[in-house]
C-alpha cells in the first residue's frame, strides 16, 4: 500500500508536470496549423495561379506538423515511464526523453534558422494578401537561406570543438530539454540518494 502511495505521489509530482510542455507545443502547433491552413484555404484561387506564393505557408505548415508529431511522441515516452521500477531504470528512461527533446529542439532550431524569413513573409501575406511575396527580392531570400546555413555550420563547429562537457553546452541542453525534465531528473536523483 505504501509503495502504491509513493508511486502515485511521484507520478503527480513529476510525471504530470512533464506533460505540460509537450501539451503546450501541441496547442501552439494546432494554432499554427489553423493559421496556415486558413491562409491556404482563403487564398486557394490566387495560390493555384502562382504556387510559389504558397511556399512560406507550406513550410510553416510542415514545421507545425513535425512539432505536433514530436510532442505526441514525447507524451508517449512520458506515459511509458514507470515510477515503481528501480530508480536507475526510470532515470535511464528520463534521460532518453531528455535526449529526444534536445535532439528535436536542435533539429527544429536548425530548420527554423534556414527558414526564419518565412514567418514574417506569411504574416505579411496574411495581412496584405499573397501577392506581397512577389515584391520580395529573390536575392534577399537566397541570402537569408545562406545566412541560416552559415549559422548552422558555425554552431555545429563550435559545439564540436567545445563538446557536451562544457558548462555552457550543458546549460543550453538543459534549456532545450525543458524545465520540467530537468526538475524530474533532480527529483529522481534526490530519491536515489535517499
Amino acid at each position: 500500500m505504501e509503495e502504491a502511495l509513493k508511486a502515485t505521489t511521484i507520478t503527480q509530482k513529476v510525471q504530470a508536470p512533464l506533460r505540460k510542455e509537450p501539451i503546450l507545443e501541441i496547442v501552439i502547433g494546432a494554432l499554427t496549423l489553423l493559421w496556415t491552413g486558413g491562409f491556404l484555404g482563403d487564398n486557394f484561387g490566387a495560390l493555384t495561379g502562382s504556387p510559389a506564393l504558397a511556399l512560406p505557408a507550406l513550410f510553416i505548415h510542415c514545421l507545425a506538423i513535425a512539432a505536433i508529431a514530436h510532442s505526441i511522441w514525447q507524451l508517449v515516452l512520458i506515459q511509458k515511464l514507470e515510477w515503481t521500477d528501480p530508480i536507475v531504470e526510470t532515470q535511464t528512461r528520463l534521460a532518453e526523453i531528455k535526449r529526444f527533446r534536445v535532439k528535436g529542439a536542435k533539429q527544429f532550431f536548425a530548420t527554423s534558422l534556414v527558414g526564419w524569413f518565412t514567418f514574417p513573409i506569411l504574416l505579411f501575406q496574411t495581412l496584405l494578401g499573397p501577392s506581397v511575396l512577389t515584391k520580395v527580392n529573390p536575392l534577399w531570400i537566397f541570402c537569408n537561406v545562406a545566412f541560416g546555413f552559415i549559422v548552422i555550420i558555425g554552431v555545429i563547429l563550435v559545439s564540436q570543438r567545445v563538446g557536451d562537457s562544457h558548462p555552457v553546452t550543458q546549460k543550453f541542453n538543459e534549456f532545450l530539454a525543458g524545465t520540467q525534465v530537468t526538475q524530474a531528473e533532480r527529483e529522481l536523483k534526490s530519491l536515489s540518494e535517499f
